[in-house]
């Protein structure tokens, strides 16, 4: 074996962080991580002004626009009793439970990231990201391989 060959088998400092990551995200409480690059036809053009609830512009910041930038989402698991009652309000509760949990794992997992010294912005959603990671199912939930449309 050349030298060549050993160096390409040792994790790169991107791959060591990224499962860093990938562990404290799982401790923090989500249930699927995933790494994507930036891909500006999943983002959101406009968002909802929340003042006056009128569309405005949803532009990135301007140092987000670099092919370097990697986007991370987490998907969270909801109570599959509660979600199989839709369109119950009991269904509804689910649903605020789990964003209500997703939030706080968002700041969590941006303060962690920050604290490495990068730059991180959390999102629960607001630029469509995680739309390029997962299917859609007939109901409208959003459907993946381990937690079927749970997630």
């Amino acid at each position: 074996m050349d030298e060549s060959d050993k160096t390409w088998s040792k994790p790169t400092i991107v791959q060591k962080h990224t499962e860093d990551t990938r562990k404290i995200a799982k401790l923090f409480g989500a249930d699927l991580f995933g790494v994507a690059g930036l891909d500006t036809r999943w983002h959101y053009t406009k968002r909802v002004n929340t003042r006056d609830f009128s569309p405005v512009e949803n532009d990135f910041p301007d140092n987000l626009v670099d092919e370097d930038i990697r986007l991370i989402v987490m998907g969270h698991a909801m109570n599959h009793d509660l979600v199989a009652t839709y369109p119950s309000a009991s269904a509804g509760a689910a649903t605020g439970i789990e964003y209500s949990h997703e939030a706080a794992i968002v700041v969590q997992l941006v303060t962690y990231i920050r604290n490495l010294s990068y730059q991180a912005y959390g999102s629960m959603n607001g630029y469509g990201a995680g739309h390029s990671l997962c299917g859609k199912s007939r109901s409208g939930r959003m459907w993946t391989q381990p937690d079927g449309d749970n997630a």
